[in-house]
């Protein structure tokens, strides 16, 4: 395990979830209640699991202050580098301290790259029934297709959701922004690793975007896409049902992944993130398959 921010860390933060970890939630409602501009989200245990996967439980922590009556501060430590943002529920909201916790925190995790990414994704209308507070989205699963295909994450798009018309743009939600320095919370880590990391951090802040983190990750080592071809060679072997082995692909944009019998036949777009991603899910159908 790393010990301090290094570029591929970065850019595994920055790698998009899975498509089977997206929901989304109604914005922008039209007036007739028949459709909706789709929100893209994932819930907060996503985040947590991702930074325990790349960091280490042991390496990151999160301070919370309360800011008002409806306002949460959240400080999110990696590697004695800390940022911060903030998150807000409505007063009238029974769970309002619930949905500021987590806003505060996955803002703060996207000032990393974690996440920032579904602040770009592109504007698509759902077709559904209902208002502000009761609209439900009649294809969610098809929606979420439909946005990473739009945004480039897919490389063949699947059969397409139930769309409604376009109105007028609206500007995307974009990452709170707030002056309170970063703190510590207390960790004081070696001074020249923390150089080291921030170096890497403000490196890897400057060559990547919210939209372009899965085109500047590092390509995937010959070595992963060979462990790659290997697993799913092994999941034909012990009989593992190829269409988990395609809804794995998939999550990756990768079609048909269980028909690929050759490292040279995988995509060359095929990021370390998302071969790391792979090997570790592949592996896992196969030890359950022998279980």
């Amino acid at each position: 395990m790393e010990t301090t921010l290094t570029p591929d860390i970065i850019a595994a933060l920055a790698a998009p979830f899975p498509m089977a970890t997206i929901e989304v939630k109604p914005g922008a409602v039209r007036q007739d209640g028949t459709s909706a501009l789709a929100l893209a989200y994932a819930d907060w245990r996503v985040y947590a699991e991702r930074l325990d996967a790349l960091v280490g439980p042991a390496n990151w922590s999160i301070q919370l202050t309360p800011w008002g009556d409806t306002r949460v501060i959240a400080r999110l430590t990696i590697f004695g580098i800390t940022k911060d943002a903030s998150g807000e529920g409505e007063p009238q909201d029974d769970n309002c301290g619930t949905i500021a916790e987590a806003q505060a925190k996955k803002r703060a995790c996207a000032e990393f790259g974690l996440g920032r990414y579904l602040y770009g994704l592109p504007k698509v209308w759902g077709e559904g029934q209902g208002d502000r507070k009761s609209f439900r989205f009649n294809e969610p699963r098809r929606i979420v297709e439909q946005l990473y295909y739009q945004a480039g994450l897919m490389q063949q798009r699947m059969p397409a959701a139930a769309a409604a018309p376009t109105p007028a743009p609206r500007q995307a939600p974009a990452p709170a922004q707030n002056g309170h320095q970063p703190q510590r919370n207390g960790v004081t880590p070696d001074p020249a690793r923390l150089a080291t990391a921030r170096a890497a951090l403000e490196q890897a802040e400057q060559r990547t975007s919210s939209t372009t983190a899965t085109i500047n990750a590092p390509p995937a080592s010959d070595k992963q896409r060979g462990a790659i071809s290997a697993l799913i060679a092994r999941c034909a072997e012990f009989g593992v049902n190829p269409n988990q082995v395609d809804r794995l692909g998939t999550t990756q944009g990768i079609t048909r992944l269980s028909s690929i019998r050759r490292a040279t036949n995988l995509p060359a777009t095929l990021t370390k993130p998302q071969a790391s991603a792979l090997i570790g899910e592949l592996d896992t159908l196969v030890k359950e398959s022998q279980s």
